[in-house]
């Protein structure tokens, strides 16, 4: 279903390799900041979340960091993330719940790297964030609500085709 050809320049690929590498040097504390904030913005998401954030984080790092390892064949992660889509449903995560957690993470990160985060590291981030997201709506979209979810996403995460 997914017909949106968002991609990545090598330029802005790079941009994303380099920035993450440089974010997991500090990856506990940009995690743990990111959790905080998203229960201070949205409580009604904590129930979400058991156990230790710190925990909780390095699971939102490793799949950060399998998805830019793959920025290369970054449309081929689909299966991989509507699997993890799949997994989010049985915790009852509602489809709403993805933007406002994408762009908070977009934030935390942003605000991690300083100066450091560029123009196009932040345009390339959100490519790589409305790629993931466009699968999730596919996984969890029904076919009349696909193209409208894609194209709110698109808006939220200010990206172009």
């Amino acid at each position: 279903m997914a017909t949106n050809q968002i991609s990545l320049t090598p330029e802005e690929k790079a941009a994303v390799k380099e920035v993450w590498v440089q974010l997991l040097v500090h990856k506990k504390e940009w995690g743990l900041r990111f959790y905080e904030r998203l229960f201070a913005l949205h409580p009604h998401m904590q129930y979400l979340f058991k156990g230790n954030m710190e925990h909780q984080g390095q699971k939102l790092v490793n799949v950060l960091t399998l998805i830019i390892s793959k920025l290369d064949k970054i449309h081929n992660i689909r299966e991989e993330v509507k699997a993890l889509a799949e997994r989010h449903k049985q915790y009852n995560v509602k489809p709403e719940y993805y933007l406002p957690f994408i762009n908070l993470l977009l934030s935390v990160l942003a605000e991690a790297m300083g100066d450091k985060w560029t123009e196009t590291t932040d345009q390339a981030m959100r490519k790589v964030m409305f790629i993931i997201m466009e699968a999730v709506i596919e996984h969890m979209s029904s076919g009349s609500d696909y193209q409208q979810a894609v194209e709110n996403a698109k808006q939220v995460l200010k990206v172009a085709s």
